[in-house]
């Protein structure tokens, strides 16, 4: 190396221009070890020794090296003179200098190498390596951190190197064409490294790779931790990537009118909110993790002093997601009981700069859809002209507003609160939307829903200004337990039972804090509010209203009164015994129709009786009122108003099933208006031909059309008597001689054939009641099949009387119902008795050949009971013969009889023998031997008489089951 000697001319202890250069030589070897330099025959004076500048230069002998460090001594101090110590100071532009040394002869040191006491061997310098600290900033595409691929360098960026002890800049270098920089010549110490990248773009953040290949500086600072430089240390690994940058903002406002427009004034922005903003990687409008946002700020005033604005800058491309912290609706927030503006957020990439894009999340406040951010690609009419930001995402927030108040008991009906009127607790509150205020919710699903609590009292807050509808729904009410149950929403003005625009206060124009504001909905909603009008700073105040709920943004006034109403009830009820009275085990009746009556005698509602019997009407104003009760088919009512306890009795007139009118008082409950029934009863059965007289419907035989049958009532003494009974009704028997008496009271009856029956050109002339089951049965046996009639003389055949009552009657008489008796029958039949009066001319007993009646004969009919040949008594019938001879008894008992004749003059009994009294006609054949044309009679001193005769019905010769009739033609 080039070391130069000068002399010190002006004795300063320092380098300068007046000094003179003296001598200069190289430094070599000595004794084969290197870097020693020699100046030789010097006068006595005072020298300053320099290591030349040119050294220091690129290729020269200390290019790369630096003076050690510390203060160098003065070689010319005894404790300098040690021959190891460092003498030089770097000079700017001078190399390194020592202090001056003096040199005199004989005074140099002996101990410095050798012992030439005129020889100064101790100006030594010392020298160390630098390091160097560089190396590379690059575009980092694909945002990594990490030097991939073709990634190229970025030119033009501003690097400084830092002391980081004293925090001192201390070079300045610029990226070159291939993002390349270098600091080199460091002396050992603490550095930090500081990237300023050009406009519009931004660091990537720090260590992601392995040291050589990421990128090393604060992505937010642009600075890098501290470097620790080791002396001819060369660090090549201090990189940093760039990508592009940009920004997104803007405007956080009072949305006064709940518009989500921005409309209400360049003063409307709220300051002081705190934003956040939040990376979503995979734009499903999400952040990709809540718990950490990539930035925080607070909106503040623009540069044009109007508040509202934020801004969040120096953000990589990509996809983000802005929040509305959930900090700012607590108490003491910026936007303490303020609300999201209504609304579906639009998505905040269509860059529309004058709308809401905020949309509540649960548990994070408010916030965005993604919004894609990519250099170049934002929009400039958004209040710059930078296309890297995007100043569009707003976010809108309304005063939330507040509706109540109360729905208390309105105990006298007068639609006001009164005092000692309580709240009725419990009760459900809806509130429905009414958008185009037409006093109909838009639909009828509710946006929510509240108990009233503390004495009455609902309250609906965080509402957006609009109209809405309050609503006590039918639930309320509906059933027992329920807290309305048995209340009617007050009518204020006395408005009648089922009126559907009861009195109603309008709730915007009626601003009254005491009056009723329900009305019954028309579709069975329940009471309704119409519709009130909720604004910004516009309603009622002194209403109630307390902290934290703004007065002017509350409205306290929509009330509800309901009063517990009259009722009216109570049981129809199955009166078994008849006696008109509720008996225990007496079951009530299900689903009998009660109808209610008002004053004026209209039908004004219905109820049907539940599985008990129970009916109720509720919900009634004060007045007068009647009900009438449906009778079932086949019912009857009770007798009315038996018995000294009201409440036990039945209230329905027998005949028209109301009953009579009752004045209810407000709030009075009158169970005792009851209807007793019991099921009408019916009674037949059949009348027919009994042709074998046993009593007893069988075989072949049939009934018999046409037969008129009446019913009558016993008038109390168990005895028929037409004159005191009650006829009841007339039928006539079908083709097959049945009649049915329906509708039947419980009672005692008869059943009779008239007289009527048996008449001439009667369907009954002839024809005999059986007397199969002499004397006719009780019909309260209720045997079926069997005759129950008894002949009555001028009353024709009557039952004997029979007992009807409900559920009482048989199951096996044709049919199973118990309120039926189908076993009272009547059997006829008709036996005959007849034949021929004839002039037996040649007398031989035999009617034959021309021979020929007589006609008027008289013929008699006896009875012979008992069979002894002589009458019972007189004559019970008779008859002439006609003009053919013949005669004909009809209507006979099954008996034994004479018949005898009265011949006409000049006539006697035949005897079979011509020309002979006597013969084997005389006496007469047996006539129940059945023969016939042949002489049965027997002279009987002026008289002809037969042997006797016994009919039984069905056995005679002539036995018709389609007409009952027997008959025998033999005598």
């Amino acid at each position: 190396m080039i070391v130069n000697l000068y002399q010190d001319n002006d004795g300063t202890p320092g380098f300068s221009a007046g000094d003179t250069f003296f001598a200069s030589t190289i430094t070599a070897d000595n004794a084969g070890n290197p870097g020693y330099y020699l100046f030789e025959n010097l006068p006595e004076g005072a020298y300053i020794v320099q290591i030349d500048e040119s050294n220091f230069a690129s290729g020269g002998a200390l290019d790369g090296y630096a003076s050690s460090s510390g203060t160098a001594p003065d070689p010319d101090t005894v404790s300098a003179q040690y021959n190891q110590d460092d003498n030089g100071d770097p000079v700017s532009g001078n190399g390194v200098v020592s202090l001056p040394v003096t040199l005199t002869l004989n005074s140099e040191p002996t101990d410095d190498g050798d012992a030439d006491n005129n020889t100064n061997l101790t100006v030594d310098f010392g020298f160390y390596p630098l390091g160097s600290i560089g190396d590379y900033v690059w575009i980092d595409v694909n945002k990594n951190g990490i030097q991939d691929g073709s990634e190229p360098g970025f030119a033009g960026v501003v690097v400084r190197l830092y002391d980081a002890d004293t925090n001192t800049s201390i070079k300045t270098e610029l990226t070159d064409v291939n993002g390349a920089y270098l600091f080199d010549d460091l002396p050992p110490g603490n550095y930090f490294v500081e990237f300023i990248p050009r406009s519009g773009y931004g660091m990537i953040g720090p260590d992601a790779g392995d040291g050589t290949n990421d990128s090393d500086p604060n992505a937010t600072t642009g600075r890098t931790s501290t470097i620790t430089l080791a002396r001819g240390e060369d660090n090549p690994n201090i990189d940093a990537g760039v990508m592009p940058i940009v920004s997104v903002g803007n405007y956080v406002w009072h949305d006064v009118n709940d518009s989500a427009t921005q409309d209400d004034g360049s003063t409307s922005g709220l300051n002081g909110v705190v934003v956040n903003i939040y990376e979503d990687s995979n734009n499903d409008n999400t952040p990709d993790d809540w718990s950490t946002p990539l930035s925080t700020t607070v909106t503040m005033d623009d540069s044009n002093g109007n508040p509202g604005y934020y801004l969040f800058k120096s953000l990589p491309e990509g996809k983000y997601v802005i929040e509305i912290d959930p900090s700012n609706f607590a108490s003491g927030g910026a936007l303490y009981r303020y609300a999201s503006s209504s609304g579906s957020a639009p998505d905040p990439d269509n860059n529309n700069n004058t709308d809401d894009n905020g949309q509540p999340v649960s548990g994070h406040g408010v916030a965005s859809k993604a919004i894609t951010l990519s250099s170049g690609g934002e929009p400039t009419n958004d209040g710059d002209s930078d296309n890297r930001s995007n100043l569009t995402v707003d976010f809108g927030f309304y005063q939330v507003l507040s509706l109540g108040d109360l729905i208390w008991n309105d105990k006298n009906n007068n639609g006001l609160q009164d005092a000692g009127e309580p709240g009725i607790d419990g009760v459900t509150v809806n509130l429905y939307l009414d958008a185009n205020n037409n006093n109909q919710p838009d639909n009828w699903n509710n946006i929510i829903s509240t108990t009233t609590t503390v004495n009455g009292v609902y309250f609906f807050d965080n509402l957006a200004p609009g109209n809405y509808i309050v609503q006590i729904p039918p639930s309320n009410y509906d059933n027992p337990g329920d807290p309305l149950y048995g209340y009617f929403n007050s009518t204020g003005q006395g408005a009648t039972l089922n009126d559907t625009d009861l009195f109603q206060a309008d709730v915007d124009s009626n601003t009254s804090n005491t009056d009723d504001n329900g009305r019954l909905h028309s579709t069975n909603r329940g009471v309704v509010s119409r519709a009130v009008t909720l604004t910004n700073a516009a309603e009622p105040t002194g209403d109630g209203d307390t902290a934290p709920v703004i007065d002017t943004n509350s409205n306290r006034t929509v009330d509800f009164g309901f009063y517990r109403p009259s009722s009216l009830g109570d049981r129809v009820w199955y009166d078994l015994d008849g006696d008109g009275i509720q008996d225990a085990g007496e079951a009530g009746i299900e689903n009998v129709t009660v109808r209610l009556y008002n004053e004026a005698g209209t039908e004004i509602a219905t109820e049907t009786t539940d599985a008990t019997g129970f009916y109720t009407f509720t919900r009634l104003l004060s007045g007068t009122y009647n009900v009438s009760f449906d009778l079932p088919a086949g019912f009857t009512f009770t007798r009315q108003n038996q018995g000294a306890n009201d409440a036990l009795d039945s209230d329905a007139d027998p005949d028209t099933g109301g009953a009579a009118q009752t004045l209810l008082f407000a709030g009075e409950g009158d169970p005792t208006w009851d209807a007793g029934m019991y099921e009408l009863v019916s009674l037949g059965n059949q009348v027919w031909y009994d042709t074998n007289n046993d009593g007893l419907f069988n075989g072949s035989e049939v009934g018999v059309e046409n037969v008129t049958v009446l019913l009558w009532q016993d008038d109390g003494d168990g005895s028929f008597n037409p004159i005191s009974d009650t006829l009841m009704l007339t039928q006539t028997t079908n083709a097959s001689g049945r009649y049915n008496f329906t509708g039947l009271d419980r009672g005692n009856y008869f059943v009779q054939l008239p007289e009527s029956n048996f008449t001439s050109g009667a369907v009954l002339e002839g024809y005999t009641n059986s007397t199969g089951n002499d004397p006719a049965p009780d019909p309260d046996d209720n045997v079926n099949n069997d005759d129950n009639g008894t002949r009555v003389t001028d009353q024709g055949v009557l039952s004997q009387m029979i007992t009807l009552a409900p559920q009482t009657e048989p199951i096996n008489d044709g049919d199973t119902n118990n309120d039926t008796n189908l076993t009272v029958d009547f059997g006829f039949y008709n036996l005959r008795l007849g034949n021929q009066v004839w002039n037996d001319t040649n007398n031989d007993g035999l009617f034959n050949g021309s021979e020929v009646g007589i006609a008027n004969v008289e013929v008699l009919l006896y009875r012979d009971s008992n069979n002894n040949g002589i009458p019972d008594g007189a004559a019970i019938l008779s008859t002439t013969t006609s003009i053919t001879g013949t005669y004909l008894f009809t209507g006979l008992d099954s008996d034994t009889y004479i018949v005898e004749i009265v011949p006409p003059a000049e006539y006697v009994s035949s005897t079979g023998t011509p020309g002979q009294t006597s013969g084997p006609y005389e006496p007469a054949a047996d006539p129940d031997n059945n023969t016939d044309n042949d002489d049965n009679g027997s002279d009987n001193s002026g008289t002809i008489r037969s042997e006797p005769i016994t009919l039984i019905a069905g056995s005679e010769p002539d036995n018709n089951d389609a007409t009952g009739i027997s008959t025998n033609l033999t005598v």
